[in-house]
C-alpha cells in the first residue's frame, strides 16, 4: 500500500501514508479500549477471582465510547476534516464561505476519501456537530 510507484504523485503518496496511519490508529483504539480490558476480565473471571465492580464499569464505558473515539480520531487527524471543523467552531465569523457549504464539502469528501462504509460514523458525528452549530448561531 505504501510502496513507491513511478506513476504516483507526491501528494497522493502523502495522502495514502496519512490514510494508513489513520487506519492504524483506528485499529489500535478498539484494541486498547475493548479487547485488552475484555481479555483481562476473562482471565480474572476464569481464574476464579472476584471481579471488582469498578473494572466492570470501566469495561462498559470503554465499550460505549470506542466507536466515538474512532470517529474523533478520523476528524482530528485527517486534514480535510480537521480544518473545516476548526474554522467552523473557533473562527465562525471569519469564514469566507457559509458554514453550510463547508459542512457539505466535508460530507461529500467522505465518499471519495474514506469510502461510504468507513466514513458512515464520521458523517453521523459531523451531522450532530452541524446541528449544534446551527442551533448555536440562530
Amino acid at each position: 500500500m505504501l510502496g513507491k510507484h513511478q506513476s504516483m504523485s507526491v501528494k497522493t503518496r502523502q495522502q495514502q501514508r496519512q490514510f494508513f496511519y489513520i487506519l492504524v490508529l483506528q485499529t489500535i483504539a478498539p484494541l486498547v479500549l475493548v479487547c485488552i480490558p475484555f481479555t483481562l476480565l476473562l482471565v480474572v473471571f476464569g481464574a476464579g477471582m472476584s471481579v471488582p465492580q469498578a473494572f466492570v464499569n470501566m469495561e462498559a464505558f470503554c465499550l460505549a465510547v470506542h466507536g466515538t473515539i474512532g470517529s474523533l480520531l478520523i476528524i482530528f487527524f485527517t486534514q480535510p476534516y480537521r480544518e473545516p471543523i476548526i474554522r467552523m467552531f473557533w473562527h465562525p465569523f471569519r469564514t469566507k464561505t457559509p458554514a453550510i457549504i463547508q459542512f457539505y464539502k466535508i460530507v461529500s469528501d467522505v465518499g471519495g476519501t474514506l469510502g461510504k462504509f468507513f466514513g458512515a460514523s464520521v458523517v453521523t458525528i459531523l451531522e450532530v456537530i452541524y446541528i449544534f452549530y446551527q442551533h448555536y448561531n440562530q
